[in-house]
């Protein structure tokens, strides 16, 4: 990686940062539930109205990669694409590359980085970022880990969770988490699914449509980082997701359990654990009567955040998602601002 490629992956961490502290800010919480939940069905029927229905009819070609930009002065290098390399044997060449280097990232913290081809036939390619674990590499499990949403970048596991390091208040330098997890475990962070971070596709069919497609891309990159990586293959793997990611890491998971027996490549799955799993909305969406039992939320309080959740409910109920979406996040956000920024 390059230094101007790793001062630019920084920004993009400090902008998550932002977007995740200014949850902080909201003053009257259980005032605006309502206001919130209808500011996101007005800015989602302005967006409705706005796009023009797609006719079924016409075919799908090629379109550019979404996130391509034609700024000079913000180009970064080009994409580093492992896959043709472990196509080709050239292992060490492929490591080589993909070893993390340069400013701000710390020397001491071994890391590997690129991109893993899943589609070929759509470009489509999924983003990981590996970090060896310190103590035991021969033979310390190695945990695969999923970030929810569905859209949210590793990024977030990596310099606000689990990861070796964060930002450090200068917002320029990194400094080290005395609790990350690779001080014990390799770990293994994936942009997923396709168009989430990093990832990217280079035709609108490469975006995956259910579970199924989501565990084959995330199957495919994990059998390319084991060759990779060959000396890991018999070490336990361990499949972690969180909140939406839990969807993924179930579905990962009973895809690697399928596809074992006929493999070429046997994968140690040992078991998965999910973190604040958010997988059944309908069954998740019931905050309110913990937060108030715990002291997070008075009675006043309580009541609206309830109201907010039947009407997520039912918008899901009548398969209305998107306005079920809009109010589960109203729910959340106003959740985190009334007491603590990480409640949910």
């Amino acid at each position: 990686m390059t230094p101007r490629a790793a001062t630019a992956l920084l920004l993009l961490v400090q902008i998550f940062l932002v977007a995740d502290a200014s949850l902080d800010n909201s003053t009257d919480a259980v005032g605006s539930l309502e206001d919130s939940a209808d500011e996101y069905n007005r800015i989602d029927s302005d967006e409705d109205a706005a796009e023009p229905a797609p006719d079924d009819d016409e075919p799908r070609t090629p379109t550019e990669d979404p996130g391509t930009r034609h700024d000079d002065d913000d180009d970064v290098g080009e994409r580093l694409l492992l896959t043709p390399l472990l196509e080709a044997g050239h292992l060490d060449e492929a490591r080589q590359l993909s070893r993390v280097k340069g400013a701000p990232f710390p020397d001491h913290v071994e890391s590997y980085s690129g991109f893993f081809t899943v589609d070929p036939q759509f470009d489509s390619n999924l983003f990981f970022w590996f970090f060896p674990a310190e103590k035991n590499y021969e033979e310390a499990p190695v945990i695969v880990w999923l970030q929810g949403g569905p859209g949210q970048p590793s990024l977030i596991g990596i310099f606000m969770e689990i990861g070796p390091f964060s930002v450090a208040p200068d917002n320029v330098s990194l400094q080290d988490n005395p609790y990350s997890w690779h001080k014990n475990y390799s770990l293994l962070f994936i942009d997923n699914p396709v168009g989430t971070g990093f990832s990217y596709t280079n035709n609108q069919s490469g975006y995956a449509t259910n579970q199924a497609e989501i565990a084959d891309g995330l199957y495919t990159a994990v059998l390319q980082f084991f060759t990779l990586f060959p000396e890991l293959q018999e070490n336990p793997l361990y499949v972690a997701g969180e909140s939406y990611g839990g969807k993924h890491a179930i579905s990962l998971a009973h895809f690697i359990h399928n596809r074992n027996p006929s493999a070429n490549i046997t994968i140690n799955l040992k078991g998965l654990f999910i973190v604040s799993g958010f997988f059944d909305p309908v069954s998740c969406l019931h905050y309110s009567e913990f937060l108030y039992q715990v002291g997070l939320l008075d009675f006043n309080e309580k009541k609206a955040v309830k109201i907010m959740e039947q009407k997520g409910r039912e918008l899901i109920r009548q398969g209305n998602y998107k306005q079920a979406l809009h109010v589960s996040n109203s729910v959340h956000v106003q959740c985190n601002s009334i007491n603590s920024p990480h409640v949910i």
